[in-house]
């Protein structure tokens, strides 16, 4: 013994504690599940617990004292440590109660009794309710699948069985010949015999016996029958064999065909048509109740569209009724943007600081979204505000200052984008055309091309109009990536306003969403607009020409219904002004008109055009013949075989079913 471990003479310690030093742990049995149970808890005796192993009723209850000296050795528990009833394995559980196992006492006291003698209180043959009906349930159902497939087998014997019946052979059947069977009938070598002269003298033309020799030949057989009918039984009726057994093979006589019935829909060969000698004689019957209208002339119907006919689906109409709505209100900066606001907020995106502004203000503020792509600026990008009592003008020119951004005046709204040094800085890094090496002449010229400039001229001419150099910009980075050259402006920027055919500036419009709780008061266009954005993890961009047109402002207060989806909540809100929420990405909203976005223009890229270069090209000129130069460019790269294209995007979605099939597979 250990030095300072306590035992049962140990009077210094407690009541429960001696009791516990001198408890000796003792075994019981599960009456359901047969479990040998080691109790090691004191406190257990004489009580009922539930078994760790089938969670039945046990009562703890020390057995009678066994003869030390009889009793087989008890096995020691190694380990001393209380674990939880569950924590035994499943190969314990489901084992044999008989077999060995060595399980660490839980946290109820029961450890699993290792032993390899039987316990004698239970009989070898015992077995447990669950056991006794789970193998009732298994031999009720064996019986129950083998009587079924006997009784199917059976089934299927006597349908098979049934359905076989004998056929009689007959020997007037056109495909049997009483000559070539390999044993013929006892009547049919009877009569042969005694008929041995009357085949020397049958007509081989009519199959019968010569008029000399018929009433001869006619006694013989009523004689040989006669003699046999008392031992012959024939096989087949005598009322249903041919006349002349007799004559050998029977030669099939012609139809007198002046005596059938004729088709009285026969065709005549006076009577065909011209163009119809192809027909089958079944179908030129019916030619003689067509009308006889002379020589049928050549067809004048229009050969079948090509693909130069394909039918060409317009943009949206503008069809929203103006009349009665509001004119959009006048701004003063000095005084709209004079209110003060304070801002306790971590960030906000700068879509939805603009969002916010204009709802305080009541002033659209229209973000040139295109610039700021082209900088490399994400709109959706929370952006850290001054916090305390500031102007709405004083919050907008802090966060430009930050941002390279200002703020311009328009009649009835202002526009939030970079100042012109900002963007020029942007314009002329894209422009560095020194990594495209030797192609730099040559990109130069497709460019220029593009932009409506002199193709020979050295020097890329780039406008002087924001929307002139903006579309420089975006013509740039699409030849970047016709010739395989690394971009300047990131994927998810670019693809906003560009792309390559196939893979385009598609915005469809939303669709599902969260609504968040139900509105019990009204609540502004540009809150909800923002609200809603955000709940769904995205920023919304709103077009404010389309918006403030129809009689709507920031300020326009409604109360929506939260029923359904975001997709419907939104749709019904804009229903009064036709305008439309689409997904632009994962992060990103656009709001506008049906007709505005399919006349928003996008630089495409084609695949590599190959034989079917001049055809593709044509078809486009056609498509866009007389459309503006805001609404139409194309400029074809001989390096890359690509054609770059500016075109609205009503037409860029059609474009597939426009290029020839190669150009579509490319």
């Amino acid at each position: 013994m250990m030095k300072g471990s306590p035992t049962a003479e140990d009077d210094s310690l407690p009541f429960c504690e001696r009791s516990r030093v001198s408890f000796q742990p003792f075994s019981v049995q599960c009456l359901t599940c047969g479990s040998r149970l080691r109790v090691t808890d004191p406190a257990l005796e004489g009580t009922i617990a539930s078994c760790p192993k089938c969670n039945s009723m046990v009562q703890i209850e020390r057995a009678e004292e066994v003869d030390t000296e009889t009793a087989a050795p008890q096995q020691m528990a190694v380990g001393g440590a209380s674990v939880d009833s569950q924590a035994i394995t499943q190969e314990s559980i489901a084992g044999d109660p008989d077999a060995e196992s060595s399980v660490v006492s839980d946290a109820h006291g029961f450890t699993g009794e290792s032993s390899s003698a039987t316990d004698s209180s239970v009989p070898p043959d015992w077995q447990s309710a669950r056991t006794r009906r789970t193998r009732q349930v298994a031999l009720v159902s064996l019986v129950s699948v083998t009587g079924l497939m006997a009784a199917i087998v059976v089934f299927t014997w006597f349908v098979k069985s049934f359905r076989e019946e004998p056929i009689a052979q007959n020997s007037n059947q056109p495909g049997v010949n009483a000559a070539e069977d390999a044993q013929p009938s006892e009547v049919e070598t009877i009569e042969s015999e005694s008929n041995e002269e009357a085949e020397d003298t049958v007509d081989p033309v009519t199959a019968e016996p010569a008029e000399s020799e018929a009433a001869e030949s006619e006694a013989t057989e009523t004689d040989t029958g006669a003699a046999e009918s008392e031992n012959i039984q024939p096989a087949i009726p005598t009322d249903l064999m041919p006349e002349s057994p007799l004559g050998g093979p029977i030669i099939p006589i012609e139809p007198d065909t002046s005596l059938m019935p004729q088709d009285p829909l026969a065709a005549d060969p006076e009577t065909e048509i011209a163009g119809m000698e192809d027909l089958t004689p079944e179908l030129k019957k019916y030619l003689r109740f067509l009308p006889d209208e002379g020589q049928v002339e050549a067809t004048n119907l229009p050969a079948p569209p090509t693909m130069d006919d394909v039918k060409i689906e317009g943009a949206a109409e503008q069809n929203f009724n103006f009349l009665g709505r509001p004119e959009p209100r006048e701004i003063n900066l000095k005084s709209d943007f004079g209110i003060r606001m304070a801002l306790a907020s971590e960030g906000y995106p700068l879509v939805d600081l603009t969002l916010l502004v204009s709802q305080a203000t009541s002033v659209p503020i229209q973000v040139d979204w295109v610039s700021f792509d082209l900088a490399g600026i994400d709109v959706s990008k929370p952006i850290e505000t001054v916090k305390g009592w500031q102007t709405a003008r004083d919050i907008l020119d802090s966060i430009g200052s930050r941002l390279g951004a200002e703020v311009r005046e328009e009649k009835t709204l202002v526009i939030f984008t970079l100042t012109d040094d900002s963007f020029q800085q942007t314009i002329d890094s894209l422009s560095d055309f020194t990594d495209f090496g030797d192609g730099k002449t040559s990109a130069i010229r497709v460019l220029n091309t593009f932009l409506g400039a002199n193709p020979e001229q050295p020097a890329l001419a780039i406008g002087v109009d924001r929307e002139q150099r903006q579309l420089a910009g975006l013509a740039i980075e699409g030849l970047r990536r016709m010739r395989g050259v690394e971009p300047k402006v990131p994927d998810p920027a670019l693809r906003h306003w560009a792309g390559p055919m196939g893979q385009s500036v598609e915005w469809p419009v939303v669709v599902g969403g969260q609504t968040g709780p139900q509105q019990d008061s009204p609540i502004t266009l540009a809150s909800l607009l923002r609200r809603t954005s955000r709940l769904n993890q995205s920023t919304c961009i709103v077009n404010w020409y389309d918006v403030t047109s129809r009689g709507a402002s920031p300020e326009w207060t409604l109360i929506p219904h939260a029923k359904q989806d975001a997709a419907t909540m939104l749709t019904k809100a804009m229903e009064p002004f036709q305008l439309q929420v689409r997904t632009v990405d994962g992060s990103h909203w656009w709001v506008g008109s049906e007709s505005t976005y399919d006349r928003l223009t996008a630089v495409v890229w084609t695949p590599p055009l190959g034989a079917s270069k001049d055809e593709f090209l044509q078809r486009i000129q056609t498509i866009m013949q007389g459309a503006t130069p805001e609404m139409f460019r194309m400029a074809y790269d001989q390096d890359s075989d690509r054609a770059l294209l500016l075109l609205p995007r009503f037409i860029v979605r059609q474009l597939p079913k426009i290029a020839p099939e190669k150009v579509v597979k490319n």
